[in-house]
């Protein structure tokens, strides 16, 4: 604590004594300035999960399920009964039982004990009337003021990927349930049985796995639809039930807007010191307060969501680099207890923006540059000029890019060419340590004016790692004969993942899940 409270006053001191000559003895305007995500925040930090609970357990009652359950005690079978076993009701919980495309519902008994028997299933028996199996049918939004957890048990054959997104997008993800997303329980089980062509209904060719390895079993799914600390409870006790079953199942949620457990940034000014690399020509200083001819700019909280805020004295190189290390605290772990679908460096881009002085509805003259010897390259002179026209262009304009941090005193400014002046590049993500390391890039001949810049880069989710067995357990349509595989699983998976990302994004259809922010003082 006292280490703490030492290394606090290190960064008061200085900051606030050169704050105080900055505005007292210049009156210049002041900008505070903070990397905060607000809407980050307002998703993540204030949900509170309602205590009431409804779960809706459908079963899949189609000719096609019927081979899972002609072998006594398969894996198909114990599935039905670890699942009624783990979905208690209580108090809080309403359990109800459906078999899809039935409009009558089934009790708890019925669940366990005949949907575990031919009669389930067989259209020829007549106990239940024959369906087809439209589980999006099954994917109905949760009741007024209360959760809703929907398992579905199916085989996916003559499933419509696009109907079943749809259903979700409307009833779930796009209603402003962005905490709800999908859990899959794959299992493959023993079976003897017919496997029908999903495009026509009509039979395809009998399958049968007896004295065959587990490889060959025939893959049925469970589908969770609900809030992600939901599935991951009944994922894991599931395992608790019947650990066996995992060694011919695999479990796993695609992405809901909680995939990190807090936005990604570069930290407060001691973490930044602490993580990061100047270079070691002393071009680069990190100072407290950045200050030119028309505004000062300090920190809003220089505890937290901080700048990096640098000054340039006098480069001998016109490209310097800056080496960060930053937390990644994405949800999924080596061992994957969480469930989620992997996010690696390959799956991540940035996009940068930065602001200069400008006010909103007000014309501002740029300072008049003093022209420098030095200054003779072409990329330089080019640099300026542009920097200058989209200043100028913003200005008379009076429209300013959108400013999602309430600059008072900076507009965004489109120049490409000062974008580039700051590139991030070289990610390099740590799974085992939840860490992420990147090079930012400077090119100082970009940056033409004496001035301050406010760089703001984006950490975009551009993707998340599909599974290899999604591959593995897929077969093309029309490919004959192979019934330990689903026809157009991979499609199947792969809608749903887009779908899930979907979730994430923002009104410019960017999955932001940090920002990095760095301003920069060249004199």
């Amino acid at each position: 604590m006292g280490n703490l409270r030492v290394k606090t006053i290190k960064y008061l001191i200085p900051l606030t004594l050169s704050l105080s000559f900055l505005i007292g003895c210049q009156k210049k305007p002041v900008e505070e300035i903070s990397c905060a995500m607000p809407e980050w925040a307002s998703e993540n930090s204030n949900y509170v999960s309602n205590p009431t609970l409804d779960i809706a357990v459908h079963v899949d009652g189609s000719d096609s399920m019927l081979g899972y359950v002609t072998i006594p005690n398969s894996n198909y079978t114990r599935t039905i009964e670890v699942l009624s076993n783990s979905i208690i009701g209580t108090s809080n919980v309403n359990v109800t039982y459906h078999r899809i495309g039935d409009e009558k519902n089934i009790t708890r008994d019925d669940f366990r004990k005949i949907a575990k028997s031919t009669t389930f299933y067989d259209s020829n028996d007549g106990t239940y009337k024959p369906v087809s199996s439209p589980i999006q049918s099954a994917i109905t939004p949760p009741p007024q003021g209360k959760e809703k957890l929907t398992v579905i048990v199916t085989d996916l054959e003559g499933d419509d990927a696009g109907r079943i997104a749809e259903a979700l997008s409307k009833n779930y993800l796009n209603e402003g349930r962005k905490n709800y997303t999908i859990g899959v329980w794959a299992v493959k089980s023993q079976f003897n049985g017919t496997v029908f062509n999903p495009n026509t209904g009509s039979a395809k060719f009998i399958y049968n796995t007896q004295g065959k390895s587990s490889e060959a079993y025939r893959p049925f799914y469970v589908l969770f639809i609900g809030e992600y600390d939901k599935i991951t409870d009944s994922f894991n006790e599931i395992k608790k039930l019947d650990s066996q079953l995992q060694s011919y199942s695999e479990m796993f949620i695609f992405p809901s807007q909680n995939i990190l457990k807090e936005a990604v940034n570069l930290g407060n000014f001691s973490t930044i010191e602490r993580n990061s690399v100047l270079p070691e020509t002393g071009d680069l200083q990190r100072i407290y307060s950045l200050t030119d001819d028309n505004v000062v700019v300090i920190p809003k909280d220089q505890n937290q969501d901080t700048y990096d805020l640098i000054e340039v004295i006098n480069p001998t190189e016109m490209q310097p680099k800056i080496n960060y290390s930053v937390a990644f605290p994405q949800l999924a772990t080596n061992d994957n207890n969480n469930y989620s679908l992997f996010i690696n460096e390959n799956n991540l881009i940035t996009q940068t923006k930065v602001f200069t002085y400008g006010k909103n509805n007000r014309n501002i003259e740029e300072p008049e540059l003093e022209e420098k010897e030095e200054e003779t390259n072409a990329e330089s002179t080019e640099a300026k000029e542009e920097s200058q026209k989209s200043t100028a262009n913003n200005q008379e304009n009076n429209t300013p890019l959108e400013n999602t941090q309430e600059k008072q005193n900076f507009i965004e400014n489109s120049s490409n060419t000062l974008r580039q002046a700051l590139i991030i590049d070289n990610l390099k993500l740590d799974e085992q340590k939840q860490n992420l390391e990147f090079v930012t890039n400077l090119n100082l001949n970009n940056l033409s004016n004496p001035q301050i810049y406010l760089f703001e880069v984006d950490l975009i989710l551009d993707d998340v790692t599909s599974l290899d067995w999604w591959n593995d357990w897929s077969v093309n349509a029309g490919e004959l004969g192979d019934g330990s595989k689903t026809q157009n699983l991979s499609i199947f998976m792969n809608k749903l993942k887009s779908l899930s990302l979907e979730t994430l994004e923002n009104e410019n259809g960017d999955a932001v899940i940090g920002r990095f922010c760095i301003g920069i003082q060249k004199n």
